[in-house]
């Protein structure tokens, strides 16, 4: 039910809308995980490993596993990009879609967020 929540494009609302639900899901996995015990937190590692692909060894991706319990501890903060009022409907071939109309803008909301705020 939250894949299809998540990934849902036949409801009324834009991919702005979608998007949303995928950051409600994941909000909603976080907060679960955190209310979690450590032993909990591993058979979920464990469980999801496999299913990663990645040119990390198994090892690493374990070992950040293993860290997943402080790093649940940290606030987390959410930037969109491109912002609500810097981007254009346009067609590519037969498809819609956004495009950026000031590039250099966001990439300094996003400097500013990563290193800044």
């Amino acid at each position: 039910q939250a894949l299809w929540y998540a990934r849902d494009r036949d409801s009324a609302g834009s991919d702005f809308d979608r998007t949303s639900r995928q950051r409600i899901v994941i909000n909603t996995i976080f907060a679960q995980l955190k209310s979690s015990n450590p032993f909990t937190l591993m058979r979920v590692v464990y469980e999801i490993a496999p299913l990663i692909t990645t040119d990390m060894s198994k090892g690493s991706v374990i070992s950040l596993g293993v860290g997943l319990v402080s790093y649940l501890g940290y606030e987390r903060e959410e930037l969109s990009i491109p912002g609500s009022d810097n981007f254009s409907n346009t067609w590519a071939g037969d498809a819609q879609v956004l495009t950026i109309d000031d590039m250099d803008y966001e990439k300094e909301r996003l400097y500013q967020f990563v290193f800044e705020e």
